[in-house]
């Protein structure tokens, strides 16, 4: 919905002053800002969750795959295979976990958030159609004052201004509602996603640190595997170095 509820071809003047009219608007803006925002929030955040669930059944499937695709492969690989795999279906849980976490210090309260636009977009029309109620009578009020001052004239100028005094209040009342929540709700917004975004860190940290406990439990488990081979990996090491060093860009000349 337009943050513009102001209709500058009605002669409005009678009911807002310039700075009335653009302290309305900037305040708008900034509610279309915030509604616009929390949809690229909400959907950014679905996305991701999205991803991480994605990435972790691609982690479990790598490991269950290299398993069955080496099956036949020597018995003092086994472990380390069974390792591998272990490792990957811990991936995938962590990464369950972690898009739950988002879900629940997130979107959860995100769409709770949300739930106030639906009402704010109703005291908006409501609000206009209050102007346009009251603005028609003043309509009315006006010709009758710019018509000659008879008896009947003045008696209907006279009705006109005793229908338009309760429309004239009942505006300025949800107006000034409007002017008084609206700021009231942009700046509590900060204060309302503070615990989320803190909850969002902290998920972060322990999902980092689980990720690098598991790797590196599976990395300690295989140094043994490693180890056996050592002499002949440093060995290929030295040659490919001594290959290098015989290159002509690593040449001192």
């Amino acid at each position: 919905m337009s943050w513009n509820l102001f209709n500058r071809q009605n002669n409005r003047s009678h009911i807002f002053s310039p700075s009335d009219e653009r302290d309305f608007e900037r305040e708008c803006r900034k509610m279309t800002l915030l509604e616009d925002n929390c949809k690229k929030v909400a959907k950014n955040t679905k996305k991701t969750i999205s991803n991480l669930n994605q990435y972790g059944r691609s982690c479990e499937k790598l490991g269950s795959e290299l398993v069955t695709e080496l099956k036949d492969c020597p018995a003092d690989d086994l472990p380390w295979l069974q390792e591998f795999e272990n490792s990957m279906s811990k991936q995938d849980q962590l990464n369950q976990e972690k898009g739950n976490m988002i879900h629940q210090s997130v979107s959860e309260p995100l769409k709770k958030f949300s739930t106030i636009f639906p009402s704010y977009h109703q005291q908006l029309k409501q609000r206009e159609k209050s102007l346009n109620e009251y603005g028609k009578v003043h309509g009315k009020l006006q010709k009758y004052e710019e018509r000659e001052h008879t008896a009947a004239n003045v008696v209907k100028a006279e009705a006109t201004k005793r229908e338009m005094q309760p429309l004239r209040e009942e505006f300025e009342q949800k107006n000034r509602q409007l002017m008084r929540e609206m700021p009231q709700l942009y700046e509590t917004r900060l204060k309302y996603f503070q615990p989320s975004i803190e909850v969002l860190i902290s998920s972060q940290i322990w999902f980092y640190k689980e990720m690098l406990s598991v790797l590196a439990d599976s990395q300690l488990s295989n140094i043994q595997v490693v180890s056996d081979d050592d002499d002949e990996i440093q060995s290929q090491v030295n040659s490919l170095l001594q290959d290098v060093r015989k290159l002509s860009i690593t040449s001192d000349e």
